[in-house]
């Protein structure tokens, strides 16, 4: 069986969903929108924003864009748009998890991943913040994040 991580692998498991190209500049994904759709990078670069504040790009084949708004089934919570000529494979995003069990065990191994590295990053934080006084709206923040991270909505 392959890696849950290997994007090659993923990228054969959705090989003959349709394609859809976007021209640089182009909005793939915007926030807000409950398109219903979950993709996944076939070829080029994209970056992603939160109102307006660029959280990194994509450019690995086989990245997936929409997959909290897929699995939580509701609008999509950030902007995605082509920094390069791009293409990507679009799926009903309800179909595509239920009929593709290696995508969605893909799409939960990639979310495990980004929690694990927030996770390490908040303890380097709060050690960080522990070592200098007194306690501040930095230190709060922290604190909540790591119980969102643990929690989730439970926090």
């Amino acid at each position: 069986m392959a890696e849950p991580l290997d994007p090659r692998a993923l990228l054969a498991h959705v090989k003959d969903l349709p394609i859809a190209d976007f021209a640089p500049g182009s909005v793939i994904v915007a926030a807000g929108t409950a398109s219903g759709k979950l993709m996944v990078l076939r070829a080029g670069r994209v970056e992603v924003s939160i109102e307006g504040v660029v959280l990194g790009t994509l450019e690995a084949a086989g990245s997936v864009i929409g997959e909290i708004a897929a699995l939580l089934g509701r609008a999509h919570t950030a902007d995605v748009r082509a920094l390069e000529p791009s293409s990507v494979h679009v799926a009903d995003a309800a179909g595509a998890l239920a009929g593709n069990p290696f995508l969605a065990r893909h799409i939960a191994a990639v979310l495990a991943q980004r929690l694990d590295l927030v996770n390490h990053r908040l303890v380097e934080l709060r050690r960080e913040l522990d070592a200098h006084a007194p306690k501040s709206i930095l230190d709060e923040s922290v604190d909540y994040l790591a119980k969102v991270a643990l929690l989730g909505a439970f926090a």
